[in-house]
C-alpha cells in the first residue's frame, strides 16, 4: 500500500503482532519497478520469492540479498527510481 501519497483517502487499519524472530520487510516502489533489458518489472512475485527464500536471515542479510536479486535482474541497467528497504526483526 502506498504511504503518504493520498491525503484525502482512508485506508483500512490492520493490527498485527510480530512474534519472536518475525521480520517486517518494507520497501519503496523502486524495488518492484526495477526493470531488465526486456523492459519487464521485477515485480511483487519476485520480491515474495526472494524474501521467502531468505526468511531466516537477520535484517542486514535480508536487505543485502534483496539488493542482489534486483541487481542481477537488471543485468547492469541503472536504477531509475529511488530504492529504500527496511527490515525490522522482533528480538524478544
Amino acid at each position: 500500500m502506498p504511504l503518504g501519497m493520498f491525503c484525502n483517502i482512508s485506508f483500512p487499519v490492520h493490527r498485527f503482532t510480530l512474534a519472536h524472530g518475525d521480520t517486517l520487510f518494507l520497501y519503496t516502489d523502486g524495488l518492484t519497478e526495477s526493470r531488465n533489458h526486456a523492459g519487464a518489472e521485477y515485480g511483487l512475485q519476485r520480491i515474495r520469492t526472494l524474501a521467502a527464500r531468505h526468511a531466516g536471515l537477520e535484517p542486514e542479510g535480508l536487505i543485502s540479498e534483496c539488493l542482489v536479486g534486483p541487481a542481477e535482474f537488471q543485468d547492469g541497467l541503472k536504477q531509475t527510481d529511488d530504492l529504500t528497504l527496511l527490515a525490522v526483526q522482533r528480538a524478544e
